[in-house]
């Protein structure tokens, strides 16, 4: 009668554990307010300045750290927003992360003259 409950007790414990589990990862991955977004950007340090064009347009304040890249791999971009920021300015700060990024790596779009006839 007693062969039966400790496997029982086994799957419990396991079936917490795997819970317990889950529950610590999901808290890990919640952006909090100090959390840093960074980017490695194939530029100097010099070329994207101070604060790259995309970034100063926000609307929202932001803390900016340009350094040079671990390995020098070029350039390391990382950005913190405020801590009262929501998800909509969290989205809106990594898409200008990715625009500073494809503009310092591909240049500045082309500029077409008109065509006169």
């Amino acid at each position: 009668m007693r062969t039966w409950k400790l496997p029982a007790a086994l799957a419990v414990a396991a079936g917490a554990g795997a819970l317990t589990g889950a529950v610590r990862a999901r808290r890990r991955r919640r952006p909090g307010p100090d959390r840093w977004h960074r980017v490695t950007i194939d530029c100097a340090p010099e070329r994207l300045g101070p604060r790259p064009p995309p970034l100063d347009e926000l609307g929202f304040t932001v803390e900016v750290r340009v350094r040079p890249a671990p390995g020098d791999h070029g350039t390391e971009l990382a950005v913190r927003i405020a801590p009262d920021a929501g998800p909509r300015q969290r989205r809106d700060l990594r898409n200008a992360l990715r625009a500073v990024r494809s503009r310092a790596e591909a240049g500045p779009p082309p500029v077409y003259a008109a065509r006169l006839s």
